[in-house]
């Protein structure tokens, strides 16, 4: 294995154990999602990291996360893959990685997890690599601005810091009805006046 020198050596016993202990709906989509990854190359490697099933081969390929009510198969670099199927996601913070969500087993396709851990093994030999670093800029959706523009507050919002900037903007993107929308946009304004945080709404 190309990188066996890498690998924790109880790795086996540390993953058998993971999986054990989760429900069994969960362990149905581990178990199948490591029989894929270790069948699609006699390269990968199984290791232990971060508590988690991890995998390489000529560098970080993939990992399996179980939560409360998902299982993640994450791509490292997964944003060098070819998505032509259009199932990887991404989260801002992170340029790298790329991951699936799976709730049942059902929902596992083996073919196609093959092809973008072949495309993610043929990345790590070529040594591709997303060297790029977090850029910490976020848009002000326009109706956002506005309110702040309005209100002449539009300076204060912005020398927030980055993550309290995103807290307020998804906290008022995700409401589903727009008088729920206008209503934290409301709280915001006033947030910002008292110079309150995010926690005091």
């Amino acid at each position: 294995m190309t990188s066996s020198s890498k690998v924790h050596p109880e790795s086996a016993k540390l993953v058998n154990n993971y999986i054990e202990s989760l429900p069994q709906w969960s362990k149905d989509i581990c178990n199948k999602l490591r029989e894929i990854i270790l069948s699609t190359s006699q390269s990968i490697s199984e290791d232990w990291k971060w508590n988690h099933p991890n995998y390489y081969c000529n560098g970080m390929l993939c990992g399996i996360w179980a939560f409360k009510d998902h299982v993640t198969l994450v791509f490292f670099q997964g944003a060098l893959i070819d998505d032509k199927y259009s199932i990887l996601s991404s989260n801002p913070e992170n340029l790298h990685n790329r991951h699936i969500k799976f709730s049942d087993i059902s929902q596992i396709n083996p073919q196609i997890i093959r092809d973008y851990l072949l495309q993610s093994v043929d990345n790590n030999t070529k040594g591709l690599k997303i060297n790029q670093t977090k850029i910490k800029t976020i848009e002000i959706p326009y109706y956002i601005k506005e309110a702040l523009e309005n209100a002449g507050l539009l300076e204060s919002f912005n020398n927030l810091s980055y993550s309290h900037k995103k807290e307020y903007i998804l906290w008022i993107k995700e409401a589903k009805k727009e008088d729920t929308k206008n209503r934290r946009i409301e709280k915001m304004i006033i947030a910002l006046r008292d110079k309150f945080g995010m926690s005091h709404l």
